[in-house]
């Protein structure tokens, strides 16, 4: 997958929203976020962007809620 330009700890879904960066990472069961995910959110956010982990559709809503409401 590297070479299809992919890049470890990168999590699932990112976006911006009015000048602001969003990512989010999907996590089924009891699924975490790996060392190089922990790591890529801490850099979105000392840049200012926000990271979220979301686990049910329910999650999803509200974190989607917070962002444009």
């Amino acid at each position: 997958m590297k070479s299809l330009g992919m890049v470890k700890g990168v999590l699932d879904f990112v976006f911006f929203y009015k000048g602001a960066l969003h990512v989010i990472d999907f996590k089924v069961g009891g699924d975490k976020l790996s060392p190089e995910q922990k790591d890529h959110s801490a850099k979105v956010k000392q840049q200012g962007g926000q990271a979220y982990e979301c686990s049910t559709l329910e999650d999803f809503q509200k974190i989607i809620n917070n962002i444009v409401l």
